[in-house]
């Protein structure tokens, strides 16, 4: 029995050392400095409801860059919003600003979609953290073409 136990216990430390090695072959990624510090403000999206589109339908940004993305809505239509549920699952949320120089701050670890009642603006303040190709639409707008894609690299 005691010579099982022996071989039970070599077996599982050659399998966690054989499990470590590959671990120790990827070079270790660090962030340097702040990654909320000096944001890159992007071409603000405007959301026309009156015409059903966007100013803008494509971004293209980078990995570890910090973003301010202003979203606004001109308010014709209610409960018009945008929602981008792959690219914020794929970014770092810092917070979410509105109101008047940006007084109202949200702070989230998750985000699918935002919502304007009526006129307004909003901030996302956000670092892509993995590269692919996202849409972004109004929910229940996007085949009347409120839709876009953000490419991050």
């Amino acid at each position: 029995m005691l010579i099982n136990r022996r071989r039970a216990l070599v077996s599982m430390a050659s399998g966690l050392a054989a499990a470590a090695v590959p671990a120790l072959l990827v070079p270790a990624a660090f962030a340097k400095g702040n990654l909320a510090h000096d944001p890159i403000k992007l071409p603000e999206l405007k959301i026309d409801t009156a015409d059903l589109k966007y100013s803008q339908t494509s971004y293209t940004l980078e990995t570890g860059k910090f973003y301010w993305w202003k979203i606004s809505c001109d308010g014709v239509e209610e409960n018009i919003g945008l929602a981008a549920p792959k690219l914020f699952a794929s970014s770092w949320v810092y917070q979410i600003t509105s109101g008047d120089d940006n007084q109202l701050e949200v702070h989230t670890q998750a985000l699918e979609h935002i919502e304007f009642d009526g006129e307004g603006t909003m901030t996302i303040q956000f670092v892509p953290i993995q590269p692919g190709q996202f849409d972004f639409y109004t929910p229940g707008y996007e085949n009347k073409g409120l839709k876009g894609t953000v490419t991050v690299n």
